[in-house]
């Protein structure tokens, strides 16, 4: 259920360092137990056979054995298959759009929480570094092993809470991520055009 969280995470933490593509596996789903995730970049990834791009203005899902069945969604909550518009009800509508308007928070959230990941990890680094520092004032000054552990567990205390913090972003993502799966199998079983797309 968590394989777009992980997904999302992946690519945010990889995208600074270019474009090479991030995989990730999800037990339980798909024939062999695993359901296959490769993140491109974070506005497009592959889970299975469908492709997922956020742009601009619109969501575009293709499969990846036939880039002629594409379906997109708009800002206005309108959707098209091939290029057609499928007619919607006012409340497939309301449908399309919660789905929308969850997928870019959802991004942004990730990306958001894998950039505090970075930061954390970079004052983890700083922390050491202070370590190392401490470790040989005490070889020259008066600062002695009582400061050293006082000083190093103040700081430790810091990295923690900012840890907790993370924590906490992560589980609200955990949360939108499954309402998202969620009105997904709604539009899949209540927008006709949709219910036989067995690589959705």
């Amino acid at each position: 259920m968590r394989w777009l969280l992980a997904s999302l995470l992946c690519a945010a933490v990889a995208a600074p360092a270019g474009p090479a593509a991030a995989r990730v596996h999800e037990r339980g789903t798909g024939d062999d137990g695993e359901r296959s995730v490769t993140v491109k970049s974070f506005s497009t990834f592959e889970a299975d056979d469908a492709r997922f791009h956020l742009g601009k203005d619109e969501i575009v899902i293709s499969h990846l054995n036939d880039p002629y069945e594409e379906i997109r969604i708009t800002s206005d909550r309108r959707m098209y298959l091939d290029d057609e518009e499928i007619p919607l009800t006012p409340p497939q509508q309301d449908l399309v759009g919660e789905f929308y308007q969850i997928s870019y928070e959802i991004r942004a959230e990730a990306k958001g929480i894998a950039k505090e990941g970075i930061t954390l990890g970079l004052k983890g680094a700083k922390l050491g570094l202070q370590a190392v520092g401490a470790a040989m004032k005490m070889l020259f000054t008066e600062y002695d092993e009582e400061q050293f552990d006082r000083d190093m567990e103040i700081e430790a205390e810091k990295l923690e809470a900012h840890g907790e913090q993370i924590e906490k972003r992560a589980k609200h993502l955990e949360d939108m991520v499954e309402q998202w799966e969620e009105l997904g199998r709604q539009m899949k079983s209540e927008i006709g055009p949709l219910r036989n797309m067995e690589w959705l």
